[in-house]
């Protein structure tokens, strides 16, 4: 692909983001996805984020991109402040090495960069995004409408990822001139095959004998944080399906809830060896190449990656209804989409009766979803809003 790449500062972006990896909610996971395609057009790229464990080493790369870790973990308030004088005391003492800084989400630390613009003299870009987990972040971090508005005003580019985040921004009297629209980048399909199957499995069960899985039977992935109320209603209807006697596994992984609630419910019913709870993992694509259905009963924490990863790889899912899902996967999502219990529970029935039905819907979908989302184009129009961004400081006097 001979693409023109920006020439400012050896083409150096530093991204900002609290969370990174081993993190593996969709925000780190899609940062990462964005930064191998920056990098194979030839930005190189840094990234700042904290420090959550003392464990962690300060500097590593991971996939060609350097990564710093800054104290402290910035989920207290103090903690919140003190990262982000680290952040600009970093920025400070490398900008002959930069090129663009990028924040991941408008809050605090965006208006902290912002205000020091003058000083900093580099293109400061922002990322608009409505469906960003404050889970585990400052209280500080989650910034009140108002504040965000003035924040993305002051700005010169915000890029927004989807229709309803532009709608969303323009509504709440956000400048149309500071917004530049950009998909997120759609993954590509992960490796599968039954022998790929069963290695993974086979891999998986020597780290935890929990992740045993007899011959031939189903897997099932919950993908996500979720609501009590919301992942107990779809646990109902798993278990009213394994009450009609159905064989299948659910592996529900990190729903972000306590573990003691969700496990009395699931003893309680008798299916505590077939629903299992599990922490988060650092490797999506081995639950991808395992998985039969995977169960999308939030879909918002997973619109960023996993879903569209989910339906890249040709594996049959079933989503909650979310206003997001008919723009980013066109009409074709609708035949994987619940919008009850009820409903649910009609699905399963189908999927577990016919499973190559649902496989088939999912096999258009994911040729849709490419066709939708060229990477081609998103690159294009990334490495234009880089050149257009040289000669700017991150806002407007």
């Amino acid at each position: 692909m001979n693409q023109r790449v920006p020439e400012h500062n050896e083409q150096n972006l530093v991204v900002i983001a609290r969370r990174y990896w081993p993190y593996c909610d969709d925000a780190s996971l899609r940062l990462m996805h964005w930064l191998d395609h920056l990098q194979n057009a030839g930005i190189r790229s840094t990234v700042l984020t904290s420090r959550w464990h003392p464990s962690w080493p300060d500097e590593f790369e991971l996939r060609g991109v350097r990564i710093h870790r800054l104290q402290p973990a910035a989920n207290t308030n103090w903690n919140e402040s003190h990262f982000q004088r680290n952040v600009l005391q970093w920025l400070q003492s490398h900008l002959d090495r930069i090129g663009w800084i990028y924040v991941d989400r408008i809050d605090p630390l965006a208006s902290v960069l912002l205000s020091k613009s003058n000083r900093l003299d580099r293109p400061i870009l922002l990322r608009a995004g409505l469906s960003d987990s404050p889970v585990g972040l400052a209280p500080a971090v989650r910034s009140p409408l108002p504040m965000q508005i003035d924040i993305a005003n002051r700005a010169k580019t915000v890029v927004v990822p989807s229709a309803s985040v532009h709608r969303w921004m323009i509504q709440h009297g956000v400048a149309s001139q500071t917004m530049v629209r950009i998909d997120d980048f759609i993954p590509p399909p992960t490796r599968r095959s039954p022998e790929l199957r069963k290695e993974t499995l086979h891999a998986l069960a020597k780290i935890n004998s929990d992740f045993l899985l007899p011959d031939s039977t189903p897997l099932v992935l919950h993908l996500g944080h979720c609501q009590i109320s919301t992942l107990q209603a779809t646990l109902q209807a798993m278990c009213d399906l394994l009450d009609s006697g159905a064989m299948f596994r659910t592996w529900i992984i990190n729903p972000g809830l306590p573990y003691d609630q969700l496990y009395e419910f699931i003893r309680d019913r008798g299916w505590h060896r077939e629903l299992l709870l599990f922490d988060s993992f650092d490797d999506v694509d081995s639950l991808l190449q395992v998985a039969d259905l995977v169960w999308f009963s939030n879909p918002e924490e997973a619109l960023q990656f996993t879903l569209p990863a989910t339906v890249s790889s040709c594996i049959p899912c079933l989503i909650r209804e979310h206003p997001d899902l008919e723009p980013l996967f066109g009409l074709g999502i609708h035949d994987c989409v619940y919008d009850s219990p009820t409903s649910l529970a009609l699905q399963l029935h189908r999927w577990y009766a016919q499973p190559r039905a649902l496989a088939h819907a999912i096999e258009t979908l994911q040729t849709e979803l490419h066709s939708r989302h060229p990477t081609t184009q998103l690159l294009k129009q990334w490495l234009l809003v880089l050149e257009n961004s040289r000669g700017t400081n991150g806002h407007e006097n």
